[in-house]
């Protein structure tokens, strides 16, 4: 009896069975090789995938960025225009202020002198 089968007959023949079958490497093979072709495909159309979903929210982005910023350019400028026009009666009113001051300044610096303003314009 030869080694082998005294090692056949131990192990109950799972190495025969084991043992290299016609074209079993080439079975193999072919299974690998559809294994790494389906990972290619799954891997390409996730690829293709996350570049639409980037270019998808690019244009999100840059039409929420055109809508809101013609929004805020014309909200800008109402609030310039609101902005310029209560500066305009603030200074109104506080010219008018100045020259009510000044005239009370006046009329008693002159009436301090025993003179006095006619005001021709009233009624």
């Amino acid at each position: 009896m030869c080694i082998r089968d005294s090692i056949n007959a131990e192990y109950g023949g799972a190495i025969l069975a084991m043992a290299h079958k016609p074209g079993a490497n080439i079975e193999r093979r072919r299974r690998e090789d559809e294994r790494v072709e389906t990972q290619k495909a799954y891997a390409f159309q996730a690829n293709k995938l996350s570049f639409v979903a980037l270019w998808q929210e690019k244009q999100e982005r840059n039409l929420f960025l055109a809508r809101t910023t013609k929004h805020v350019k014309d909200e800008m400028a109402a609030e310039l225009n609101q902005a310029n026009l209560d500066l305009v009666i603030t200074r109104r009113q506080r010219l008018q202020e100045l020259y009510a001051a000044e005239e009370d300044q006046w009329r008693r610096e002159l009436a301090s002198h025993g003179l006095g303003i006619i005001d021709d314009n009233q009624d």
